[in-house]
């Protein structure tokens, strides 16, 4: 005779106890579990815990373990960005961006890891367990893509009549899709799972959206609900990073509540005086009818309340809230929820006043989707509610949550584009490793060199090349591989100095010129004839902190490279204790770079300082002679350096590069004056340590007073 599972024999041992305790029938005893089944899921998870740490129940194996942080290092920590220019009386934007989570492409990727992990835990499934889920689509495809990479069979419903983008996505997971009607839309659910389980007793049911950790029952299911929260946590975190700014707004769209309720309590616990505001559209106010009453919405729809969110037509932002299933999260968030905004496109507005015949309310805000290349159209409501909200304030920050990618909707403007092969040449160097795994998220394709050799075969199947070799290098390199390209390719190049004019007589095509720092702070783009809105948004959008600056003569991005230099070479100093005058030369520096005085003092990451080192000061670079200047001239005046230092920058490929004696001389005037010291591990986002000693040696020319220095300065770290 089989042993029955453990949790249901904790079950029955917790019904007996709370029989016991109550006095009540075995009946009602059981149905109280059943209806308080988030108490029943905590108090068999905490079981569990205890027997881990006891020792009677295994853990998660060693290769799972390592499997499961694998994926988690591609989960969280998606950069908070500016956008500049876009809310009105000096208030400031900020999109997180939970599209560039890095396995299905939205927030949904850190609720799946944490739900497939916590039921492994507990032995509810292992790999080869069937799974099933249901969703309008963004849950779907990271449910798919994650439990795919974990072994898992992934069966998905979705209603019909949705967005094929999404259907596509998560077809090509290997789940498998059921489409519920269309006209139930998530309201055919419940009917689906009754009969869905009837038939696949065995498979078990995720169910993010409701229910404990068994995927039972009608409470708030808290694993997704705390997932949520950790994004909340970031922001507050991340928010520190543009200077002392206090945040005021947070704009979640509403949904079934499970992403609101869990920013909202996390908010209330780190950034009690944000003011959290959900939006949905105005064709299905559940939120709004939730917040201010049934009555208040129908009059809102039409004087004479004549109509329901269920009198009109699905609209287009999936997803959000829908009328029909009331979902326990959205009734626990709304008490957290100051207010709820309706929002309405213009097939919305059509459907409004097709079914009411009155015109849109004035508190409806109205959008348009389709205008961003990289966020979908939840980011792009909430970005319209930012700017009616703005209208009333003054100074204030708001952050709007970048849900999902807008590949992911069927929009006329996006429907028929694909996702470009990208090559990155030059993907061996430091800088051109980083800009790969920073682009990784949003190609279909992306292969970097690992040598030379492999320069043209690369190019040659490529849509986009990207250039990240060194400035003498450049033209060699576009000569090699110019014959092979398509003849739609394009090409950027983010080598300092060399002209975009060069770079598109060369290939033959379109080009762009690009700069960024190494840390992803800040970036400028010089567009030439030919080059494509789509290019331009695969590789700028989002690529760093603040919003890329488009300039448009090569002096102007050469300019913006010495500032980077500049910024770097003056902060490194600073670091080292070895800088007179630093807040002069900020103050000038920071306008020319896009950031605030405030700003800069997160430009370089808190690391091993030698880390820093190795970029600072590459043989024959603008970095390297700005050391060398600010070595012989300690008071020299900001603008007296820059003028400088950008003739340097002008000058041509073949310049000579400072001698091996002058740039040793700038490591030993650091080495020896170095104050501050910090050993912590370097940040993902710096390069990877374990080439820095290589790099050093080399940059230092090998020579031993030097190397005895290292020791020297190592033995005193340790």
């Amino acid at each position: 005779m089989s042993t029955r599972p453990e949790h249901e024999q904790y079950r029955d041992a917790l019904a007996k106890d709370l029989r016991a305790i109550t006095k009540c029938q075995r009946r009602n005893a059981k149905l109280n579990i059943e209806q308080a089944t988030n108490d029943y899921g905590r108090a068999f998870q905490a079981h569990a815990a205890s027997q881990i740490k006891a020792g009677t129940r295994r853990d998660l194996s060693f290769e799972r373990t390592t499997l499961y942080r694998h994926l988690e290092s591609k989960i969280g920590n998606t950069p908070l960005v500016e956008l500049h220019h876009v809310l009105p009386n000096n208030n400031r934007l900020f999109i997180k961006n939970e599209c560039d989570n890095g396995i299905g492409h939205s927030h949904y990727d850190r609720v799946y890891i944490s739900l497939f992990k916590e039921k492994e835990r507990l032995g509810l499934i292992r790999p080869g367990t069937a799974v099933f889920e249901t969703t309008s689509g963004s849950a779907g495809v990271s449910f798919a893509a994650i439990g795919r990479k974990l072994g898992y069979q992934c069966h998905v419903a979705i209603p019909a009549g949705g967005e094929k983008a999404r259907e596509r996505a998560i077809e090509n997971e290997g789940a498998q899709i059921y489409l519920t009607p269309a006209e139930r839309y998530v309201n055919g659910f419940l009917e689906f799972i009754r009969s869905f389980w009837k038939a696949h007793p065995d498979y078990v049911f995720l169910n993010h959206s409701m229910g404990n950790i068994l995927g039972r029952g009608p409470g708030i299911n808290e694993t997704a609900i705390d997932s949520m929260g950790d994004v909340a946590d970031e922001i507050s975190k991340q928010l520190n990073e543009f200077g002392e700014i206090k945040l005021n707004f947070v704009l979640s769209a509403f949904g079934n509540g499970t992403n609101t309720l869990g920013i909202a309590k996390r908010f209330q616990l780190i950034e009690p005086q944000a003011s959290i505001c959900a939006y949905e559209m105005v064709l299905s106010g559940v939120g709004y009818a939730q917040k201010y009453g049934a009555e208040a919405y129908k009059k809102l729809l039409d004087q004479a309340r004549r109509f329901s969110a269920s009198d009109f037509a699905r609209h287009n932002m999936p997803g959000t809230s829908y009328p029909g299933i009331d979902f326990p999260a959205a009734r626990q968030a709304i008490s957290l929820v100051e207010r709820v905004v309706l929002v309405a496109d213009s097939d919305a507005e059509r459907e409004y006043q097709k079914v009411t015949a009155n015109t849109l309310p004035g508190e409806v805000v109205k959008t348009e989707f389709g205008k961003s290349r990289k966020y979908g159209r939840s980011a792009e409501a909430g970005i319209s509610v930012a700017q009616r909200l703005a209208e009333q304030e003054q100074g204030k920050s708001f952050v709007v949550i970048g849900y999902d990618r807008h590949d992911r909707y069927d929009h006329p403007i996006i429907k028929d584009a694909r996702r470009a092969t990208i090559s990155i040449l030059g993907g061996q160097g430091k800088f051109g490793a980083a800009l790969e795994a920073r682009l990784a998220r949003t190609a279909t394709s992306i292969k970097a060199t690992v040598d030379k050799t492999h320069n043209r075969e690369i190019a040659s199947g490529s849509d986009l090349v990207i250039v990240t070799v060194q400035q003498h290098n450049v033209e060699t390199l576009l000569k090699e591989i110019s014959p092979t390209l398509r003849p739609d390719a394009q090409i950027v190049s983010f080598a300092a100095g060399y002209p975009l004019e060069h770079i598109s007589n060369i290939t033959g095509r379109p080009a762009a010129r690009g700069m960024a720092d190494p840390w992803w702070n800040v970036s400028a783009v010089m567009r030439g004839a030919g080059f494509s809105d789509a290019n331009f948004h695969r590789v700028f959008d989002g690529l760093t902190r603040k919003q890329t600056v488009q300039v448009n003569t090569d002096r102007e991005l050469n300019n913006f490279t010495v500032a980077i230099s500049y910024a770097f070479v003056v902060l490194l100093r600073n670091r080292f204790g070895v800088m007179n005058n630093s807040d002069e030369h900020l103050e000038f520096i920071a306008p020319k770079i896009g950031m605030s005085r405030m700003e800069m003092s997160g430009f370089l990451p808190q690391c091993d300082p030698n880390e820093l080192i190795v970029l600072a000061a590459t043989k024959g670079g603008v970095s390297e002679a700005i050391m060398q200047t600010i070595q012989d001239e300690p008071n020299i005046k900001p603008a007296r350096l820059f003028g400088r230092i950008e003739g340097i920058s002008m000058a041509k490929p073949e310049r000579k590069s400072l001698s091996l004696s002058q740039t040793q001389s700038v490591w030993q005037l650091i080495e020896n004056r170095a104050m501050l010291r910090d050993d912590r591990a370097c940040p993902a986002h710096c390069f990877d340590s374990r080439r820095s000693v290589s790099v050093v040696d080399s940059a230092r020319g090998g020579n031993p007073d030097v190397a005895a220095a290292d020791k020297r300065s190592a033995a005193n770290r340790s």
